[in-house]
């Protein structure tokens, strides 16, 4: 059986990187141990790309994935709602830590 791929969602603008980036890891630790298969958007886009692009990009890999797994404080973050209403749109499987 495939292993199941879990895009992880989370507030990443206006944060320390440093801090998202630990984060997002521990995550993707977590659920790697757990047998997914992860997609972790801090290492998909460069920090001088412009947010609207790096949404664009997040939202083609979340299209590719069996879940999506939203980090605590995901309501606040404007990038993270929008990955949440596409994620019920490709019917993907929502994960929470």
């Amino acid at each position: 059986m495939k292993a199941k791929s879990v895009y992880i969602s989370g507030a990443i603008s206006g944060r320390n990187i440093l801090s998202v980036r630990l984060e997002f890891g521990l995550c993707e630790t977590k659920l790697r141990e757990m047998g997914y298969k992860t997609v972790n958007p801090t290492r998909l886009c460069p920090a001088w790309l412009p947010w609207g692009l790096c949404m664009i990009i997040d939202i083609v890999a979340l299209r590719f994935c069996d879940a999506i797994c939203m980090l605590p404080g995901w309501e606040q973050s404007n990038g993270a709602n929008i990955e949440y209403f596409f994620a019920k749109q490709f019917n993907c499987e929502l994960l929470s830590m």
